[in-house]
C-alpha cells in the first residue's frame, strides 16, 4: 500500500510538501502541486484520516447521548447539534444510553481516551458527580437547567413555562385542570417539575389530575374517560399535554364525551408543530433546534457557563 513517504519519493519532493499540498495549503508551486496531485492520482493514493486526527490531537468528532431515539423533543434537539457540528466541520456520533448507568459510563470513558472531543448529553441517569470527573478529560454540555460542576448546561425553560401554562388554563376560565405526562413523578425530572408547579399555582393537591403514560395511540380515550367522570355538568376542562400529537387525540375523544373545544374545554401543549396550527390549540415553542445548535456551540468554550434559551407560548385563534 502506498503511503506519503512513497508519494513524495516519486514526486522528489518533501513529505510535508505532499502534506501542504493534500490539504490545500498554500505556499506550493503550481508546478510542484501539479506533480504531486497527478502521483496521487495515479496511485489512488487516500491519506489515513486516523493518523492525521491522531497527529492533530482532534478526532473531529462528538458523542451525542440520547436516552431514546424516538422520544418527543431528543429528535429536534439533535438536528440542531448536528447541524451546528456539521457546519463546524464536526461529526456527531450517536450514543443510546436507554438510561443505563453503566453504558452512560463507557461513553465518558471514550472521553478520557481521546475517541471523542467532546460529549453532549441531552438527558442522563447517572449522577452528577461522574460528569464533573470526567469534565477533566474533555469538555461536556448537557441539557438540563440544574448546574453541573465542570459542565456546560444549556436548557430550555420548561420550568417557568409550567407555572405560566397552569396560570394561563385558569385565565381561560377552567375549573378542573388535568396533566398528562408520558412518564411518571418517579422517572422524570419534568414530571416532577409540573406537579410542583399545579400544585403552586392552583393551591391544591396534583395527584388526582395527574395520568402518566400517556400517548395518543394509545390511551387518550381512557384518560377522556375518567376526565369526564371526575367533573360535573358545568365544568370547564383545561389539560396541559406533553405533545401536540396527545393534545390533538385529546380534543377528538373530547368531542365524543359532549366537550366543546374553546367552550368548556382547552389544551395547552408543548411542541408547537403542526397539528396545534391544524386543531387550533395553544403550544408552547421551546425552541429546540437553538437549544440543540448552542448545546454544540457552547461544548468548546474556555468556561463551564449556564446558557437558558427562552420559550414562546403560541396562543389559539379566537373563534
Amino acid at each position: 500500500m502506498v503511503n506519503i513517504r512513497d508519494i513524495a519519493k516519486e514526486a522528489n519532493v518533501s513529505v510535508s510538501t505532499v502534506s501542504r499540498v493534500l490539504n490545500n495549503h498554500p505556499y506550493v508551486s503550481d508546478a510542484v502541486r501539479s506533480r504531486v496531485l497527478e502521483i496521487v492520482d495515479e496511485y489512488n493514493y487516500v491519506s489515513n484520516s486516523n493518523a492525521v486526527k491522531l497527529s492533530k490531537g482532534k478526532t473531529q468528532c462528538v458523542g451525542l447521548v440520547v436516552p431514546e431515539v424516538d422520544y418527543y423533543g431528543y429528535d429536534t434537539v439533535s438536528k440542531g447539534i448536528i447541524d451546528a457540528a456539521n457546519q463546524d466541520g464536526y461529526n456527531v456520533m450517536l450514543l443510546c444510553s436507554n438510561y443505563e448507568i453503566e453504558r452512560e459510563l463507557v461513553f465518558l470513558e471514550m472521553l478520557r481516551k481521546k475517541e471523542l472531543d467532546g460529549l453532549i448529553f441531552i438527558s442522563k441517569a447517572c449522577e452528577d458527580h461522574y460528569l464533573t470527573e470526567y469534565s477533566k478529560y474533555g469538555p461536556i454540555t448537557i441539557c438540563r437547567e440544574k448546574v453541573v460542576t465542570g459542565a456546560t448546561n444549556v436548557y430550555p425553560r420548561r420550568i417557568a413555562s409550567y407555572y405560566e401554562i397552569y396560570q394561563h388554563l385558569l385565565d381561560y376560565g377552567c375549573t378542573d385542570i388535568f396533566t398528562t405526562t408520558n412518564k411518571s413523578v418517579e422517572l422524570s425530572r419534568s414530571t416532577q417539575a409540573k406537579w410542583r408547579a399545579y400544585e403552586e399555582t392552583l393551591k391544591k393537591p396534583a395527584e388526582s389530575q395527574f395520568f402518566h403514560a400517556v400517548f395518543s395511540d394509545k390511551n387518550t380515550g381512557g384518560v377522556m374517560n375518567k376526565i369526564h367522570d371526575q367533573v360535573n355538568n358545568n365544568a370547564i376542562v383545561g389539560i396541559f399535554v406533553d405533545s401536540d400529537e396527545v393534545g390533538a387525540s385529546l380534543i377528538v375523544e373530547a368531542k365524543k364525551k359532549g366537550f366543546v373545544h374553546h367552550q368548556n374545554f382547552f389544551i395547552i401543549s408543548e411542541g408547537n408543530t403542526y397539528m396545534s396550527t391544524l386543531m387550533n390549540f395553544t403550544s408552547i415553542d421551546y425552541n429546540l433546534i437553538t437549544v440543540g445548535k448552542k448545546l454544540y456551540q457552547y461544548l468548546f468554550t474556555d468556561n463551564p457557563t449556564s446558557v437558558a434559551i427562552d420559550y414562546e407560548m403560541i396562543e389559539i385563534k379566537k373563534i
